[in-house]
């Protein structure tokens, strides 16, 4: 008896297990590993002061190139930093400081790749069917 007790509680934990697994958001890694380096919040500085803003282009997949902007606004007598993420898609995020300019970025970005990876592009018919 305490057997089958035992044994349908392993199942009944297992079948949870993966029915959570099914519905867990793989688009995003975790938070931690979108991060701001404190090099990356100088780099972002060095360059804005230079030539007023923060660019980078990275080419992930052949032909495939993400844009990344970051550059200061005022608005309403306070400086914003806004994000600009370009794949297929183009993002602006409006951030309140550098650090937080550079995790959206890197989130933004990592989040176009993987839904080209998972969907296709949006101007697609359909996944497969560009």
């Amino acid at each position: 008896m305490i057997i089958a007790l035992l044994a349908t509680i392993i199942l009944l934990l297992v079948y949870i297990l993966k029915v959570r697994n099914k519905t867990v958001n793989t688009y995003l890694k975790p938070l931690e590993d979108y991060t701001a380096m404190a090099d990356e919040i100088l780099e972002v500085e060095k360059q804005i002061a230079e030539k007023g803003f923060w660019e980078e282009h990275t080419e992930w997949r052949i032909f495939t190139v993400t844009s990344s902007k970051i550059e200061p606004q005022e608005k309403e007598g306070k400086i914003w930093y806004i994000v600009t993420v370009k794949c297929e898609q183009e993002v602006m995020i409006p951030a309140k400081t550098i650090e937080r300019a550079i995790v959206f970025k890197k989130i933004y970005a990592h989040f176009q790749a993987e839904l080209w990876s998972k969907q296709g592009w949006a101007s697609w018919t359909q996944k497969d069917n560009p």
